[in-house]
């Protein structure tokens, strides 16, 4: 993309924009540059996008703090020419030198399963 050269006019539209409502992305699709290219030049002449708030994750099938029964992990199988959108990304090294990953289920939003997703992060009800 070639790089712009502001003028007033420009300044004028983009404070519009800015004050419509739109977002950096959408603003820079306007002018044909990219996303940090409008936020630079806002950030130059003092302008500030509103802020708005971050879409809520898809609901977790389990609550926060909540420990699933001692299990056996999942087997390592899938290789990553093998992985999915859908497999867990836990790595697992058997000792080889090709990694393997989980590859079971992931939980909605995350990417790991739930054997995985317990394993690396920190529960409440632990703490």
């Amino acid at each position: 993309m070639e790089t712009l050269k502001w003028n007033t006019e420009m300044d004028g539209r983009l404070r519009a924009f800015v004050t419509s409502g739109k977002s950096y992305g959408q603003i820079a699709k306007e002018f044909g540059t990219t996303r940090s290219a409008i936020a630079g030049r806002c950030n130059r002449i003092g302008l500030k996008a509103s802020s708005q708030p971050l879409p809520p994750k898809p609901d977790m099938p389990l609550e926060y703090g909540h420990v699933p029964p001692v299990q056996d992990p999942p087997p390592a199988g899938v290789t990553f020419r093998q992985l999915r959108d859908s497999h867990c990304r836990f790595p697992i090294n058997n000792g080889k030198p090709e990694y393997f990953f989980c590859g079971e289920q992931q939980l909605p939003g995350e990417s790991y399963c739930e054997f995985h997703y317990f394993v690396t992060h920190e529960v409440a009800a632990n703490a």
